[in-house]
C-alpha cells in the first residue's frame, strides 16, 4: 500500500512540474502563407513559415519579395502580410478567465492588413500597432498599413 501512495504521489508531482513549466502560449498561427516566409524566434534560427505553424510572443515574422502570409490571433485578430515585409509580435495576452487582453506589434517594413479581434473591441487601449513613425490605436476595426523603408 505505502509503494502504491508513493507511485501516486510521485507522478502527480511529475505532472504537476510539467504543467508548471514556463512553456510560452501562443498568439496564434499561421492560417496561409504563399512564397517565402519565414519567423525568427528569440535566440533560434529561423524557420520557414507553414499553414499551422504557432506565433508566439516575440516572434518576428518576414516575407520574401514573393511571400505573403495570413496569421490568425488567439482573440480573432487577423493579420494579413504581403511581400517583403516585417513584423514584430511585441507582446500579446489574451485570457479572457482573468480579464486578460493585450497586444502589441511592431511593423518594421512592408504592407499589412489588420482585421482587429475580441482584444479591439473589449480592451481597445490595450491594442497598439507600433510604426516606424508613431503607433496606432485600434478601436474595433480593419485597416491597412504601408511601412515604406
Amino acid at each position: 500500500m505505502k509503494s502504491f501512495i508513493f507511485i501516486c504521489l510521485s507522478a502527480l508531482f511529475l505532472a504537476t512540474g510539467t504543467c508548471m513549466a514556463d512553456e510560452p502560449i501562443p498568439c496564434g498561427s499561421i492560417k496561409s502563407v504563399s512564397g517565402e516566409v519565414v519567423i525568427q524566434r528569440q535566440e533560434k534560427d529561423a524557420i520557414t513559415a507553414e499553414t499551422g505553424t504557432r506565433i508566439y510572443p516575440l516572434d518576428r515574422i518576414q516575407s520574401g519579395k514573393d511571400g505573403s502570409a495570413s496569421l490568425i490571433l488567439q482573440d480573432d485578430t487577423v493579420i494579413c502580410i504581403g511581400p517583403n515585409s516585417a513584423m514584430n509580435m511585441e507582446a500579446y495576452a489574451f485570457n479572457p478567465s482573468i480579464y486578460e487582453y493585450s497586444m502589441a506589434t511592431r511593423l518594421l517594413k512592408g504592407t499589412f492588413l489588420f482585421l482587429s479581434g475580441v482584444i479591439a473591441k473589449i480592451a481597445p487601449d490595450n491594442m497598439k500597432i507600433q510604426t516606424p513613425d508613431g503607433t496606432i490605436a485600434v478601436r474595433g476595426t480593419r485597416f491597412l498599413v504601408e511601412v515604406k523603408k
